[in-house]
C-alpha cells in the first residue's frame, strides 16, 4: 500500500506507526473513496470509526481521528519517505 493512502490522511501522525494507524481524512467528502480503498487492502484487518475505537478501547476520541485502522498478522503502517 505504498504512497496509496497518502491523499486521504494526514501524515506524521505521532502514533502512525505500527499496528495502528489513525486516519485523519484531509477531505470528508472523499471517505466512501477511502473507505472502498481500505476495505480492499489485504493488509488491513480492521476499520473501525473514531467513536468506536474510542469506545471500544478507551482512546481519546478527539485524538484519533475520523478511523482507526488495524494492521493484518504480519503487516505493520510505517511512514515512508516521500
Amino acid at each position: 500500500m505504498p504512497g496509496c493512502c497518502a491523499k486521504f490522511y494526514i501524515s506524521d501522525h505521532i502514533y502512525q506507526e505500527g499496528g495502528i494507524l489513525y486516519v485523519f481524512l484531509k477531505d470528508p467528502s472523499q471517505e466512501k473513496t477511502f473507505l472502498k480503498l481500505a476495505e480492499n487492502c489485504p493488509e488491513v484487518e480492521n476499520i473501525m470509526t473514531a467513536e468506536a475505537a474510542a469506545k471500544a478501547y478507551g482512546l481519546p476520541a478527539d485524538a484519533i481521528g475520523d478511523y482507526v485502522l488495524f494492521a493484518a498478522a504480519g503487516c505493520a503502517f510505517v511512514n515512508e519517505p516521500a
